[in-house]
């Protein structure tokens, strides 16, 4: 498990306070946002660009 910096624990100090302050709706927002980039970064990991075309 690597080790947090002083620096990378500021910034989950600072997100946990910033969630902390949010509404529901917000939190959903945000929510859907992360799972929405998280499968993005999931379905280019599968993906080769060698070969790869766009369809219309």
């Amino acid at each position: 498990m690597k080790k947090v910096n002083n620096k990378e624990e500021r910034i989950m100090e600072n997100i946990c306070d910033a969630i902390n302050n949010m509404s529901d709706f917000e939190k959903g927002y945000l929510l859907g946002v992360i799972e929405s980039r998280a499968a993005d970064k999931e379905g280019k990991k599968g993906k080769t660009s060698k070969g790869s075309k766009k369809t219309k």
